[in-house]
């Protein structure tokens, strides 16, 4: 099992600060607590705790990831790769909740972490932050397609999942998505949903947005396709 290293990380504390310009004073303050227990950090004396290194983090702008790990490049939050800029999104469509097989309006969560390296995505249950699936999330500032899995060893069945955002065009924080996944007999479904960055209450507005259009029931007929179009502002509308 390896050490954590508590000298590396007093040494990498010492260096972020410094670089952000800020003194052991000014993280004392941030932390309540005196200067003496900042030197004591950077000298490897003395570890903070988990509250405290979230603080910390706040405070230089950084993750958490970036304090802890020695190999890795220092990110600025507002460099981030997370264009919602956010740590939790919502989830709505309307589908087959997974515990009592109906038909109903769905809520969940998308909780997102962000490495170095790529941004972790969680699918949860609203209530219970069950995690369902885990995945992945690749963004830019006008789309975001978010892959979820459940494979395990024991898992009793396969799921994968993606959803496709609508970044650029959004009304009061709604973005509207498609979302991809097998039912429980393995058939394929695609369907609208809608994500939000505050979490709201399932309106009758949101379900009305959720509707297959005209237009797109047409190009299933003509293409043997479904183009689900999530830039139509109309959705939005009353």
């Amino acid at each position: 099992m390896a050490t954590f290293n508590k000298k590396s990380f007093g040494e990498r504390l010492k260096k972020i600060r410094k670089q952000k310009g800020l003194t052991q004073e000014n993280l004392a303050n941030s932390l309540n607590v005196n200067p003496a227990t900042i030197s004591r950090f950077e000298s490897g004396r003395l570890l903070p705790d988990i509250e405290q290194i979230s603080i910390i983090c706040d405070e230089l702008d950084i993750f958490v990831s970036d304090l802890l790990s020695s190999n890795t490049k220092i990110v600025n939050k507002e460099n981030s790769k997370n264009v919602f800029k956010t740590k939790m999104l919502y989830l709505y469509y309307k589908g087959i909740y997974p515990t009592s097989k109906k038909t109903a309006k769905l809520k969940f969560k998308i909780e997102i972490i962000e490495r170095t390296e790529n941004i972790e995505i969680n699918f949860l249950d609203y209530k219970t932050n069950k995690i369902y699936m885990t995945g992945y999330m690749l963004s830019d500032n006008n789309i975001a397609i978010m892959v979820f899995e459940n494979y395990k060893a024991d898992s009793p069945r396969l799921e994968v999942t993606k959803i496709t955002v609508n970044i650029s065009n959004n009304f009061n924080g709604l973005m509207l998505g498609s979302l991809s996944a097998t039912n429980g007999n393995y058939v394929p479904n695609e369907r609208k949903c809608i994500i939000s960055k505050e979490d709201i209450a399932f309106s009758e507005k949101m379900l009305n947005m959720l509707k297959v259009t005209n237009e797109e029931l047409e190009n299933i007929k003509r293409q043997d396709a479904w183009y689900i179009n999530i830039n139509n502002k109309a959705d939005y509308e009353e």
